[in-house]
């Protein structure tokens, strides 16, 4: 039996049942986006931790993955007069998993939960920890990790859920992950110059074609700013921070529909 495709049809099953997206289902069982796609078209079979999940948001036993099922009905019926999810019991040396087969875990937006504006800055940090961590660590975080910890850390079942005035904190938090990184003596230098060229190549393109400024109004700015008359001369902390102001700017003058010259002191 295929088992990778067996867990990929149940994993479309409870997608399409309870109307979640590859990002949303990601979240649920706390692993990457990356994964989930894997998962479903069956290059990857799931940890059994991963599968126990699976199967729990399915409403099957895990036995039932052995048996020539098809997953496009539910195969437990509704616990009548229950609203609450039953934790996994043994029995007979099975696993028995019982839940309402309507549960829903598709996200609405409500009135105070981020904007798509700082879930999108939040993804680009998360991709941020992810590339570093693949750098620098032997074992590194998973996105599920990463974003687990976020939600830890806020007390939320969905990063979405923290509140926009809790933002500034959500944004601190990943900084200060990404300055942890960085400050470890396995941080390779030699990727500095790639960053730095990425960064550069970045901020003069959004200066430029988004905030309408000339090279020396950018200049101008961060000479005002750092102390600095190019680039060149910041260090990687200051060229980052820069970077993060500069698409601050640019995204506050996209949603304003006008561009502002810099801002000197």
């Amino acid at each position: 039996m295929d088992y990778k495709k067996k867990i990929g049809e149940m994993l479309a099953f409870i997608m399409k049942r309870d109307q979640l997206n590859q990002e949303q289902i990601a979240s649920v069982l706390d692993v990457s986006q990356n994964r989930i796609s894997k998962y479903l078209n069956a290059k990857e079979l799931p940890s059994f931790e991963i599968i126990i999940k699976i199967a729990k948001s399915a409403g099957v036993k895990l036995d039932e993955l052995t048996e020539d099922h098809s997953f496009s009905q539910p195969f437990t019926q509704k616990i009548e007069n229950s609203r609450n999810v039953i934790a996994p019991i043994q029995s007979s040396g099975d696993i028995y998993v019982n839940t309402t087969v309507n549960r829903q875990y598709k996200y609405m937006y409500q009135e105070g939960d981020l904007t798509e504006e700082q879930a999108a800055n939040l993804h680009r940090l998360v991709d941020e920890i992810i590339d570093l961590e693949q750098t620098i660590k032997k074992k590194p975080r998973s996105y599920g990790a990463v974003w687990g910890a976020l939600k830890k850390h806020f007390k939320v079942t969905y990063y979405r859920k923290i509140r926009t005035e809790d933002y500034p904190r959500a944004e601190a938090y990943f900084k200060q992950w990404i300055g942890r990184l960085k400050r470890q003596k396995s941080y390779p230098k030699k990727d500095e110059d790639e960053f730095r060229k990425k960064r550069y190549t970045a901020i003069y393109a959004a200066t430029k074609g988004q905030l309408g400024w000339s090279r020396e109004q950018l200049h101008d700015y961060v000479f005002a700013e750092y102390g600095v008359t190019s680039l060149t001369e910041l260090s990687v902390e200051s060229l980052q921070t820069l970077y993060d102001r500069i698409f601050s700017k640019k995204a506050r003058a996209t949603k304003a529909g006008k561009l502002d010259g810099p801002v000197r002191k």
